[in-house]
């Protein structure tokens, strides 16, 4: 059996330095986070744009890096911006009908609808049509709040890149963007350079587990995601629901915690009661249609995506990410959110490539004994 290093006062005192600087990090962070918000969110940009300019670079053969870049970015800005112009009228449409629909829902008396359950309207008068939410939407021009946020919106991606680069924090990230993903390369093969070589091969290894972990879970659940939220978009559009587009998005949204899609049916139940009341059909129904959707997509994630995209990898537990996200949010608010999975994700490489592997050696050492 291995013998246990001594507490010597060398040992003591590194561990307290240790810990002071550990936690001065964490003040300093603390206190620099507003200003390293728009730095983590383009390490993520520039994380998942890399393979893009990467292919203008080697299959394209785009022999300088910067016009790679340039015209990585610019696909991506031409992409977003006519996948917008194409759903924008649909969205639109959606949100005027819902509009119209949450003004008569909190104008009208639901006990005057006859074909909606007792148990329905009573649970509505008693907390959905609070005397004080009543108000607050009566006094609200949704419609014409809906019809100004897709307007200005369309104005800004149609319009001057003035209008968007004087948003300095989006410009701020932009050029973070372009720094680190024309450098991205030498860092990413020349940061172990800047490791002790006795460290050296440890810290390579603890950062390919971090990058595995961390693919594994962002880029094929957000294609699940992606999936999910269309394949509900186009089922709720099927039996009419309104606002189908948004509320298969939201949905499609949280799926990036798996099975949190799980909540959408909450929102989606105020949807069947707007389309009841507007429609006159059957409100039980329209919610038995709903879970359907909910049950063939659902069935569809897991027998066919999950198996094919996911494939045997393994990321975090949704019970893991829902803790690690309430953990460091407290701790650092939105900035604590951003960097919740990736250190988690470092956090569990740290232990799958160090506390686990000695672990091991201690028990084939105890068994040797």
């Amino acid at each position: 059996m291995g013998k246990q290093k001594p507490i010597t006062l060398d040992r003591l005192v590194r561990w307290i330095i240790t810990t002071i600087i550990i936690l001065g990090l964490f003040w300093i962070t603390k206190r620099l986070s507003s200003v390293l918000i728009p730095f983590v969110l383009a390490l993520f940009f520039a994380y998942y744009i890399n393979p893009l300019v990467l292919f203008f670079q080697q299959k394209l053969k785009f022999k300088k890096r910067g016009l790679s870049i340039f015209s990585a970015l610019f696909s991506i800005t031409l992409f977003f911006t006519g996948l917008w112009f194409l759903i924008a009228p649909v969205l639109k449409k959606e949100l005027h009908r819902a509009s119209i629909l949450i003004q008569r829902f909190y104008s009208e008396n639901i006990s005057e609808y006859d074909h909606l359950p007792k148990v329905v309207t009573d649970f509505t008068e008693t907390y959905l049509q609070d005397q004080n939410v009543k108000e607050l939407f009566s006094s609200l021009d949704i419609a014409s709040i809906a019809d100004n946020i897709v307007s200005q919106f369309s104005s800004i991606l149609g319009g001057s890149l003035n209008i968007l680069f004087s948003i300095l924090g989006i410009f701020i990230i932009l050029l973070y963007t372009v720094f680190i993903l024309t450098d991205y390369e030498k860092i990413r093969y020349g940061w172990p350079k800047l490791i002790p070589i006795k460290y050296r091969r440890q810290s390579v290894e603890l950062v390919k587990g971090f990058q595995e972990g961390l693919d594994s879970y962002f880029k094929a659940q957000a294609v699940v995601a992606l999936i999910v939220g269309i394949l509900f978009s186009i089922g709720f559009s099927i039996i009419g629901l309104p606002l189908a587009i948004f509320l298969g998005l939201l949905i499609g949204l949280l799926n990036m915690i798996p099975y949190l899609q799980i909540i959408g049916f909450i929102p989606a139940l105020f949807c069947i009661l707007l389309n009841t009341m507007e429609t006159g059909d059957n409100f039980w129904w329209t919610t038995l249609l709903t879970a359907i959707v909910f049950a063939v997509v659902q069935l569809f994630q897991e027998s066919i995506l999950i198996p094919k995209i996911m494939g045997k990898v393994t990321g975090l537990k949704p019970a893991v990410i829902m803790l690690s996200l309430s953990i460091w949010g407290s701790l650092l608010g939105m900035l604590g959110m951003l960097i919740a999975l990736p250190a988690t994700t470092l956090i569990l490489s740290y232990y799958r490539a160090f506390i686990q592997k000695d672990e091991s050696k201690f028990y084939e050492e105890s068994s040797t004994d």
